[in-house]
């Protein structure tokens, strides 16, 4: 092991030998508002995706959709949010590539949407049911 030696402090006519007792040496790092920016407070996945909550009191979950029934796909958060949020984003997925490609579409039933899921409508362009998934993500901000 090394030792690193540092010179002592001088502050108010006294010598630190350990940063901790010298009060100005943690103001001066030059961080600015940064030492005050929004860190992960925690982090989790489960069965129905992965959530981090930060410490402003964003939540962020995110997932995969899980069963389609005739089109339909019903999400549960990994975790319950304190509130609804409209801040909802998808990313569509098909299982494989192929030259020509069935397009499909998942939209949000804005009357289904509550603080621990949605439910989205997916269907394919000729408007049958689709049973590709899609990705997730719900952002709660705090007011």
């Amino acid at each position: 092991m090394t030792a690193i030696i540092f010179p002592p402090l001088h502050h108010g006519g006294r010598i630190f030998t350990d940063f901790a007792m010298c009060n100005c040496f943690s103001k001066n790092l030059g961080l600015g508002e940064a030492a005050s920016a929004p860190y992960i407070k925690s982090r989790g996945r489960n069965a129905n995706g992965v959530w981090t909550i930060w410490s402003d009191g964003a939540i962020e979950v995110y997932g995969m959709s899980g069963v389609h029934d005739a089109g339909k796909a019903t999400v549960t958060y990994p975790i319950a949010l304190p509130a609804i949020s409209r801040y909802i984003s998808f990313a569509e997925r098909i299982s494989s590539d192929r030259t020509v490609n069935a397009v499909h579409v998942s939209m949000i039933i804005d009357n289904e949407v509550t603080a621990s899921g949605f439910t989205a409508r997916c269907q394919n362009v000729d408007g049958t049911a689709s049973s590709h998934s899609f990705s997730w993500r719900v952002i709660y901000a705090p007011v």
